[in-house]
């Protein structure tokens, strides 16, 4: 199976209108502001929760529902699946997209890894 791991919803939104066939995982952060302090996840997570509550007024159990899961599902992934990694260039996505990849490698299972560049136009 492919996992196709997607930095956001709106990508998603439009990946499913097509033919496109494998598991979406929606990356649902902006790593590029606030903290990232190091150390296991499950700090990280809560410093993110945190934050965002903090920052942006959303509720800890609603981060951990909709972001958190989606990176677990990350570090579910088979070692022989395939994963394209959808991300565009912009300092935003990169970041986002190199916290990915750090989740797929902590296991240091080498795994068949596609980066695509979405391109997404606009028909309305």
């Amino acid at each position: 199976m492919t996992h196709h791991i997607l930095n956001g919803d709106c990508l998603a939104d439009h990946l499913k209108e097509t033919n496109l066939n494998g598991d979406y995982i929606i990356c649902r952060e902006a790593l590029i502001d606030g903290p990232i302090q190091p150390g296991n996840l499950e700090t990280f997570w809560s410093a993110r929760a945190a934050y965002i509550q903090e920052t942006y007024h959303d509720n800890t159990e609603n981060y951990f529902s909709r972001v958190v899961s989606e990176f677990s599902k990350i570090r579910s992934i088979p070692p022989d699946a395939e994963v394209c990694l959808w991300f565009e260039h912009d300092l935003f996505c990169q970041v986002n997209m190199w916290f990915v990849m750090s989740l797929l490698h902590k296991d240091g299972i080498k795994r068949n890894i596609s980066r695509v560049f979405p391109v997404v136009h606009d028909t309305k």
